[in-house]
C-alpha cells in the first residue's frame, strides 16, 4: 500500500437550521419576500444503498464511444469552425465530454501528494529544485483512465471543488513508493473565478511540511485543423516557508490530435521552474510528436544556476 487516502466533496452541518428566502409573491402591484426556516433532516445510507462514485473512475475506459459512430456530428461540427477559432463558445457533443470539471482535473496535479511533500524535505537549493521538478512531472501523470482524448466540463463561475490526501508512506523506499517517510494532510481547493476569459484558481497546502502552492490559469483554446490546442496561461508558485524559498512554475499547452478518427491527447512548448532566491532554472521541453515518424511524449530537461 501506498499509504495514502483521498478524501472528495464538500461539508454540510447535519441538524443545522438554514434560512433561505421564500419565492416573491405578488399582491396587487407590491412585491413581497418572506424568510423561512429549513431543517436539515438526518437520513441514514446503508452500504447497500451508498454509491462508491471514486470506483465509477477506476473502472472501465468511461464511457468511450467509437468515434465512427458520430462522424457525421463531428462534421457538421467542424463545419462551423475556423482556423484559430476560441472553442470556449463552441457547444460541444456530450460524448467529447468526459464527466469531470475541470477544476476536478486539476487537482490531479496533487495526485501524487508525497512528492509535494519531500519537496520541502530537501537538504540543499539544489535538491529542492529538483523535486519540485519531479513533483511538476508526476502531476502530468494521472488522468482519465480512458484511452480516447476527452474535454472536461467547463466550470461555472463561482463553482468549487476541493479534496484532502492523507498521506502516510511507510520509512524505507519501494517500487509503490518512492518518496518514503512522509506523514500529514495535503488539502486542496480550486474556484472558477472568471468566466470571460475562463479563470481557475485553485490552492494546496501541507501545514506539517510547511509547503503550499497556488496557481491561477487562463484555458485559452483553439482550432488548429485537424487537432486542438490548450494553451495555459498563468504561472503558479511553491512556497517552502521553512526555507524561505519560492518556485515559479508554468505549465506546457495540451493538443488533442486526430480528431476525426481515434483522438489522442499529448503535451508541447516549454515548461520553467525557477527560484530567484538560490537563482536555480530547471526547464523541461516537451516534444510533439512530428507529422510522420517521431516518438511520443518525449520530455528534455536542464538545470542551471546564474
Amino acid at each position: 500500500s501506498s499509504g495514502i487516502n483521498a478524501e472528495y466533496g464538500g461539508t454540510e452541518d447535519e441538524g443545522a437550521a438554514v434560512k433561505t428566502p421564500a419565492p416573491l409573491v405578488r399582491s396587487g402591484s407590491v412585491l413581497s419576500c418572506s424568510n423561512v426556516t429549513v431543517n436539515w433532516e438526518k437520513v441514514k445510507i446503508t452500504p447497500e444503498q451508498s454509491v462508491k462514485y471514486d470506483d465509477a473512475y477506476e473502472e472501465g475506459d468511461e464511457g468511450d464511444t467509437d468515434i465512427g459512430e458520430h462522424k457525421s456530428v463531428i462534421m457538421s461540427l467542424l463545419g462551423q469552425l475556423k482556423l484559430g477559432m476560441d472553442l470556449t463558445k463552441v457547444v460541444l457533443p456530450t460524448f467529447i465530454l468526459e464527466r469531470k470539471s475541470l477544476l476536478e482535473l486539476f487537482a490531479n496535479c496533487f495526485s501524487h501528494p508525497d512528492i509535494f511533500m519531500s519537496i520541502a524535505d530537501g537538504s540543499s537549493p539544489e535538491e529542492r529544485i529538483l523535486r519540485a521538478t519531479k513533483w511538476l512531472l508526476t502531476s502530468f501523470h494521472a488522468g482519465r483512465k480512458g484511452s480516447l482524448a476527452k474535454k472536461p466540463y467547463n466550470p461555472i463561475i463561482g463553482e468549487v471543488f476541493h479534496c484532502k490526501w492523507n498521506v502516510d508512506t511507510p520509512n524505507s523506499s519501494s517500487s509503490e513508493c518512492i518518496a518514503p517517510g512522509q506523514h500529514g494532510n495535503v488539502t486542496f481547493l480550486a474556484e472558477q473565478v472568471s468566466h470571460h476569459p475562463p479563470v481557475s484558481a485553485f490552492y494546496a497546502e501541507c501545514p506539517d511540511k510547511k509547503i503550499c502552492a497556488n496557481y491561477s490559469v487562463w484555458t485559452k483554446s483553439k482550432f488548429l485543423g485537424i487537432s486542438v490546442g490548450v494553451d495555459m496561461v498563468g504561472v503558479g508558485t511553491i512556497h517552502l516557508l521553512e526555507h524561505g524559498e519560492k518556485y515559479h512554475f508554468t505549465l506546457p499547452s495540451t493538443y488533442g490530435r486526430s480528431i476525426l478518427t481515434v483522438p489522442w491527447s499529448e503535451m508541447g512548448g516549454k515548461v520553467q521552474v525557477t527560484c530567484p532566491q538560490t537563482d536555480y532554472t530547471s526547464t523541461l521541453v516537451f516534444h510533439t510528436k512530428p507529422m510522420y515518424g517521431g516518438k511520443m511524449h518525449r520530455v528534455r530537461k536542464r538545470l542551471k544556476r546564474k
